[in-house]
């Protein structure tokens, strides 16, 4: 009886581990719905990364590159750092680093809330105005 309900709570433990680990959400040449050119692209990546708490930390011509933090005061902060490579037909959102986001570059998993701040980025981009 008290090996099962050590498994149990193993199984429980692990499990509940692997429903918060997800593939990485990577959008990849994302056609732009809208017109306005590159100028109009990046303001409204400027926009959607404001809007959601994320800091530019560095910008090229056509690449922005942000990061969001996180506090969480059991763990330590968790942090994503994306690249948003992007012209006048798309742009996408990649994978750059993470801490404590329990990333797996052999599984190619993250914490599901990568995927959702992803795709709130991407949502929020291709908005309408």
């Amino acid at each position: 009886m008290k090996h099962s309900i050590l498994a149990a709570i193993l199984l429980c433990t692990v499990g509940g581990c692997a429903l918060r680990e997800k593939p990485v959400l990577e959008v990849e040449a994302a056609p732009i719905t809208f017109n306005g050119g590159e100028a109009e692209i990046e303001n409204r990546i400027k926009s959607a990364l404001a809007g959601r708490g994320w800091e530019i930390i560095a910008e090229q011509p056509n690449l922005i590159r942000a990061q969001y933090v996180k506090a969480n005061a059991e763990v330590g902060a968790h942090s994503v750092t994306i690249d948003i490579p992007y012209d006048a037909d798309s742009y996408s959102i990649l994978y750059v680093d993470s801490e404590n986001m329990m990333y797996d570059p052999d599984a190619g998993t993250i914490h599901r809330n990568y995927n959702r701040w992803v795709a709130n980025l991407q949502m929020d981009i291709d908005a309408p105005l």
